[in-house]
C-alpha cells in the first residue's frame, strides 16, 4: 500500500525548477533550433513531446491525490492526470471511494 505526505518546500522548488528548465529548453529550441527547419525542427518537436510525456509519467507516479469530503488518499492514472481539470495545483477528480467529484489536493508518494 502507498504511503502519502505532504508536499514540502523543497518539493515545490524542485517541481519548479524543472519547470522553468524545460520552458528555457523550449524558448532556445524555438530561437536556434526551429529556424534551421528540417530535420532539424522534428526532432525538436519531438524531444519536446518526450519531455512532456517524461514529465507526465514522474508526476502519475510520485503524486498522489486526497479526496477533500472523505479524506481517502489514491493515485490516478495517465489518462486520469490528462483528461482532468487543473486549478493550480489541485485537480477536479472523483474519489474512488466515496464517489463524489470535488478538488483534491496533492500528495507526495513515499517510496517504500
Amino acid at each position: 500500500m502507498k504511503q502519502y505526505r505532504d508536499f514540502e518546500r523543497s518539493d515545490r522548488l524542485r517541481a519548479y525548477s524543472i519547470i522553468i528548465f524545460i520552458l528555457a529548453l523550449f524558448i532556445a529550441g524555438v530561437v536556434f533550433i526551429l529556424p534551421y527547419g528540417y530535420p532539424f525542427s522534428l526532432i525538436f518537436w519531438f524531444l519536446l513531446v518526450l519531455g512532456i510525456f517524461l514529465w507526465v509519467y514522474w508526476n502519475v507516479n510520485n503524486i498522489g491525490y486526497r479526496c477533500s469530503n472523505c479524506g481517502h488518499e489514491f493515485s490516478i492514472s495517465m489518462g486520469q492526470y490528462l483528461m482532468t481539470i487543473h486549478a493550480g495545483s489541485n485537480k477536479l477528480l472523483d474519489c474512488p471511494q466515496c464517489h463524489k467529484r470535488s478538488w483534491m489536493e496533492p500528495r507526495k508518494i513515499i517510496n517504500t
